[in-house]
């Protein structure tokens, strides 16, 4: 982040889109003499996927000393453990399922338990706050053509064009 050029991002607005040690691990990962970029675009799900890799390798026991190190300054203070995701789940996962369901908590739920038939999640606060996170990077961030639309009418020119294939595919979906 970099206010040199103005209308940059300030900690706050990283806070409403990335978990609270993610931040903190962005930072302790860095000398204090680094820069820190923090792209809000499509980037953010990379920023995650690398995270719930350390906390893999660092929940098996594989991490690296100094990455364990950097871990526990991220996800704690001397007061202990900083707020996490109870079970954290893809934030691209995440950000789809909100985007496509428009919000719909019920249809959320209903997704996500779909998702982990194994242990079903069965209410969303298993997955907060990063589905907040994903909400907030949906609504603010998400560029318009990776977002959802429902139409009120069908597009009927696109259905023109569709060939015999296509229209059998859609016809399997629909089905």
């Amino acid at each position: 982040m970099s206010g040199s050029a103005g209308g940059a991002p300030a900690p706050k607005d990283a806070l409403k889109i990335f978990e609270t040690p993610l931040v903190r691990w962005l930072y302790a990962r860095r000398r204090p003499e680094q820069s820190i970029t923090l792209a809000f675009d499509t980037e953010v799900g990379r920023v995650y996927d690398e995270w719930d890799a350390l906390t893999r390798k660092v929940n098996e026991g594989t991490a690296e000393p100094g990455a364990r190190i950097v871990y526990t300054r991220a996800s704690s203070t001397t007061d202990g453990e900083l707020p996490r995701t109870p079970r954290p789940m893809s934030f691209r996962t995440l950000a789809s399922i909100f985007d496509i369901t428009a919000g719909d908590e019920e249809q959320q739920l209903r997704i996500l338990r779909d998702l982990t038939p194994e242990a079903p999640i069965n209410s969303l606060d298993e997955v907060r706050p990063r589905l907040d996170c994903a909400r907030a990077w949906v609504l603010g961030y998400a560029p318009d053509e990776a977002r959802t639309t429902v139409r009120d009418e069908p597009d009927h020119q696109m259905l023109a064009s569709l060939t015999e294939q296509d229209r059998h595919a859609l016809k399997l979906l629909l089905d």
